[in-house]
């Protein structure tokens, strides 16, 4: 099934669709039903179901088990589709391979922003301590065994110790959040997931792209649809819609981040990332089923 065209700036969340129809049609003949729905899917989505057809009764046509193991139609039947079989899988690891390499990228960034806010986290804990302390001490100095006037000169001295930590403590919280740096325009994986513009749209090959957009709930919902669903439920994201897609565009690198990349977002973009690489592994679950049923035929 070819992956469908990108669209620049629709909404991700889409009206529930139908169970193909093809898919219907081959989940009621005896020999699919054996599969489970979701390695069904796959086997129609990488066109293997005609091939598994054909082997079934070339080798229902031979006499013995002997005959079956020889026959030169059936043992390129079952070449034919492990190459397949072996051709998604390798597929599949590719794109895991392209996702792990924008989590570390991610969580690259991550570590030196986090690294730059501690330090500075670190000297304003110390800059905290020796000023306020050394105000501290002078004005309590001031006020031993002293007359009045530099009794309040003491006070004063108190008042600017406990303003200045005020304002070192107020920087500090702001530091906590860490710095921020520009970005240029580069999407990453996420962004065919909520349908936004990739230059690089080979990113998916058609049957991972087939696995992760087709419908597989009753009510029509594809896995990319659960994905966006369960960050919505996390926080990760708000419910797409026009009004709050500028967030969703920064995870996904479509946009110039300018003093938009932050500690938060970075760590959300990595989390989300591995989200999707575990529904692509996911789809070697029903790779192993598919080739364990034509074992058995």
């Amino acid at each position: 099934m070819l992956a469908a065209k990108v669209k620049t700036e629709s909404l991700p969340v889409k009206a529930a669709r139908p169970m193909n129809a093809k898919f219907q049609e081959l989940r009621a003949k005896p020999l699919f039903q054996q599969l489970s729905p979701a390695a069904l899917e796959v086997a129609k989505d990488i066109d293997v179901t005609d091939q598994i057809e054909a082997l079934s009764i070339a080798k229902a046509s031979l006499p013995d088990a002997k005959s079956r193991s020889l026959d030169p139609q059936v043992l390129s039947l079952r070449q034919d589709l492990t190459e397949t079989l072996l051709m998604t899988f390798l597929e599949g690891r590719q794109v895991t391979a392209e996702l792990d390499d924008q989590v570390a990228h991610a969580n690259e960034l991550r570590n030196v922003l986090e690294g730059k806010r501690d330090k500075a986290v670190r000297y304003n804990n110390i800059l905290n301590f020796t000023s306020g302390g050394a105000l501290a001490i002078l004005a309590s100095g001031l006020q031993i065994g002293t007359k009045v006037g530099l009794q309040n000169t003491g006070n004063e001295f108190e008042v600017m110790a406990g303003a200045l930590q005020a304002g070192i403590s107020a920087y500090a919280l702001r530091l906590v959040k860490g710095e921020r740096f520009a970005a240029q325009v580069h999407p990453n994986m996420l962004a065919r997931v909520f349908d936004l513009p990739d230059p690089h749209d080979d990113h998916y090959p058609p049957a991972v792209w087939a696995y992760l957009d087709d419908p597989i709930t009753p009510g029509g919902l594809s896995r990319r649809d659960l994905l966006i669903k369960s960050w919505v439920k996390v926080g990760r994201i708000q419910t797409p819609s026009p009004k709050n897609m500028d967030h969703i565009r920064l995870l996904c690198g479509t946009v110039a981040q300018k003093k938009g990349t932050s500690i938060d977002l970075l760590q959300d973009r990595a989390a989300m990332l591995v989200d999707l690489r575990a529904v692509v592994m996911e789809e070697s679950k029903e790779l192993l089923e598919i080739m364990r049923f034509i074992k058995k035929m």
